[in-house]
């Protein structure tokens, strides 16, 4: 016979563990992130719509809300770094199913996604050589197994001071059944991913190739009666110009290709929110693919090639207050014709003015909660870096031109500044360009935007 004192220890671990493993949101995210990328790679479930793209579209697209809209069977077949090629189109065939009367694809494009890089598809692949016995766990035990999740004695702490609050900066929430990470910044930083785009951006350039292989990949699908909608990730607005100026993506010459073949292509005309500069936060990710299905639904998409395709710039901006100045006004600054944007003219900052104030004003706008910079400069040489800074009684917020620009190519830089709550009408804004001393830039084309 057990001791009764064993026994009623046992039941009482057995019912701390319970209520801990409930209010306990400190679960392994390893654990729930490895859960998630098995269940979607292994699954022997076959979906009417396969969602398939790299990071963006993972963390981006929630199946569910696509599901509820369509009353179609979707999955969010997104991986880390994915690439269009071979790998990634074996598998999507491998999901979609074939008995479906509306078979549909759903790619999210990114132009990093084309690159020869991303073709590697290393995180699939990785998944894809898992032993047999590790696939088996993380498909039929991982919920009993994560609900009993290992807590040590610092978690307890945690959970009785901070009553099971998260205190990362970096929050998210798994969708392992739709294939969708949820997430986001407690305090977002809009450029943040910006200086390791740039560094891949560097590396890696976009394929033709491999574009050229998903239009006839494109093809073979629409003969099987699939329907394939492509549409541009939104990510933040340095993001795109990042991948138009360095990674030389041209997005309208893509599309119409993508049309061309038979693709039929969703237009993002709602402006979303990036918590790091590339992937979209939570709210974000849930109206984009409400979005998306909505027009899917609606038959509101471009499926017919013309040559004169105007493809949406989901970064146009609505304005409460717009200044605008090309630097034909006397400055101070040599003013050299002919050098600025479309032939207009240029100003530059040399050694002499390393720092140049765009714009001076005091402040008294009422109803303003953002205001929106861009300004585009030109530089001669790698070593040269020129700031775009905002000064909003005290509150100084910049950003580096290094992120988005290459030397003797004119780019657009782009700064997004929250309007300070505590504002008097004594407050000033400054905007200003601050160079390196000794470099010269060319400044032209500045606007400043009250929203």
């Amino acid at each position: 016979m057990f001791d009764k004192k064993v026994i009623f220890t046992i039941l009482v671990s057995m019912i701390l563990a319970t209520i801990i493993a409930l209010y306990s949101s400190n679960k392994d995210k390893n654990e729930l992130n490895k859960a998630l990328f098995i269940n979607k790679t292994y699954t022997k479930k076959k979906y009417d719509v396969i969602v398939a793209g790299d990071s963006r579209t993972y963390r981006g697209i929630s199946s569910k809300i696509i599901n509820n809209k369509l009353n179609l069977s979707v999955l969010n077949l997104g991986y880390s770094s994915a690439g269009f090629n071979k790998t990634l189109f074996d598998k999507i065939d491998e999901k979609i199913s074939q008995k479906s009367k509306n078979k549909i694809l759903i790619l999210g494009i990114t132009p990093f996604s084309l690159t020869a890089q991303a073709s590697f598809n290393g995180h699939l692949k990785r998944l894809e050589s898992l032993k047999k016995e590790e696939v088996l766990e993380y498909m039929y035990l991982f919920p009993v197994k994560s609900f009993y999740y290992s807590i040590t004695p610092d978690d307890i702490r945690k959970l009785i001071i901070h009553k099971g609050s998260k205190n990362e900066n970096y929050q998210q929430e798994y969708h392992i059944n739709e294939g969708w990470i949820a997430s986001w910044y407690l305090k977002p930083n809009e450029y943040a991913a910006l200086k390791s785009y740039k560094k891949t951006f560097t590396d890696t350039k976009i394929s033709n190739q491999i574009i050229e292989n998903l239009y006839i990949k494109i093809q073979e699908w629409k003969k099987e009666g699939i329907s394939v909608f492509g549409y541009i990730v939104p990510s933040s607005i340095n993001m795109t110009e990042l991948e138009r100026n360095i990674g030389k993506f041209n997005q309208n010459k893509f599309i119409k290709g993508f049309i061309k073949v038979g693709g039929e292509w969703i237009n993002i005309e709602n402006k979303y929110i990036s918590y790091d500069g590339s992937h979209l936060e939570k709210e974000s990710a849930i109206h984009l693919s409400e979005e998306i299905s909505s027009k899917i639904l609606n038959n509101n998409i471009i499926s017919k090639y013309d040559s004169t395709i105007k493809v949406n710039n989901i970064y146009n901006i609505d304005y409460i207050y717009k200044f605008e100045t090309t630097f034909e006004k006397d400055t101070g600054l040599q003013i050299e014709k002919g050098k600025g944007i479309l032939g207009s003219n240029a100003v530059f900052v040399d050694k002499k003015y390393n720092t140049f104030v765009l714009y001076k004003e005091r402040l008294r706008k009422k109803g303003v909660k953002k205001i929106s910079l861009e300004v585009c400069v030109l530089y001669k040489d790698k070593q040269s870096i020129a700031n775009l800074i905002c000064n909003i009684g005290g509150s100084i917020t910049s950003f580096n031109s290094n992120y988005t620009c290459i030397p003797n190519k004119w780019c657009r830089l782009y700064l997004t500044v929250d309007f300070p709550e505590k504002i008097t009408n004594a407050d000033d804004i400054t905007v200003l360009i601050k160079s390196k001393k000794g470099t010269k830039i060319y400044i032209d084309d500045f606007r400043l935007y009250m929203l």
